[in-house]
């Protein structure tokens, strides 16, 4: 897609930010839901203005986010924009489940969640990955933490 647009005329800057690539994996900088401040630094660095953000998957809340802080931003493409992460993620968790773990979230519960999603991990490797990654790229200790900051 990049080169499309490169070849049609427009500069293009893609980039790997926080949680993402080498960025997360040589220099430790685990994701961020305040996707403004990686984009203010490309944006001072090459010293551009007026800017349209093209994000993929949850890349496309991101840029919204960005666009809503950064002045510079006049325009943001969210392909495939991922509206509630928190929804996202906890659709691979037993619909059973489901309602009662937001419940344990939000009253801080959470040794009794770490305890139950340990339980249901064993039972699911897309829930063991998905849970897994997800503390890798946001540097989260516990499933709680990072279900929990899904929520920002």
């Amino acid at each position: 897609m990049s080169m499309v647009f490169r070849d049609a005329g427009y500069d293009v800057i893609m980039f790997e930010g926080p949680g993402q690539g080498s960025v997360l994996e040589t220099y430790n900088i685990p994701m961020t839901h305040e996707w403004e401040k990686p984009v203010k630094s490309l944006l001072d660095y090459f010293k551009v203005e007026n800017v349209t953000l093209i994000g993929l998957s949850l890349g496309g809340n991101l840029v919204l986010r960005a666009a809503a802080y950064e002045p510079r931003v006049k325009e943001a493409v969210a392909y495939n924009i991922l509206t509630d992460f928190f929804e996202v993620l906890t659709h691979q968790i037993p619909p059973s489940f489901r309602n009662k773990l937001k419940t344990m979230i939000d009253e801080g519960d959470w040794q009794t969640v770490n305890d139950t999603l340990a339980q249901l991990m064993k039972q699911s490797l897309m829930l063991e990955w998905a849970l897994a990654q997800g503390m890798h790229v946001t540097g989260s200790n516990t499933p709680y933490d990072f279900i929990n900051g899904t929520k920002a």
